[in-house]
């Protein structure tokens, strides 16, 4: 078993992996810095970062995505599908948090 990728197909994988860890995680500290700051005005400026980086991240996942169903990676491809289409929805409701007062 070698850490280092191979083929083609698996060096995409890895290098949309970090997007797609970032599209699970930054809507869970994104929660819970909101959480923290019950009582107080939280500081809109974190969440307005978090979603552009959830904008930034379904870019690049969707042109990965793209660039793997060309490439023949079909399941790397629809799993970047995926982690885009998760990206946005995250990015959606997350917007509200950026209107409250």
């Amino acid at each position: 078993m070698s850490i280092v990728p191979k083929t083609r197909a698996a060096w995409s994988r890895v290098v949309l992996l970090p997007f797609q860890v970032y599209s699970v995680t930054a809507r869970i500290a994104a929660r819970a810095y909101l959480d923290l700051a019950v009582g107080r005005r939280p500081d809109t400026t974190f969440v307005g970062v978090v979603v552009w980086g959830y904008f930034l991240c379904f870019l690049i996942l969707l042109i990965g995505g793209i660039h793997q169903r060309i490439s023949c990676d079909r399941a790397g491809g629809t799993v970047s599908f995926l982690a885009a289409a998760v990206s946005a929805m995250a990015c959606w409701f997350l917007l509200p948090e950026l209107a409250q007062p």
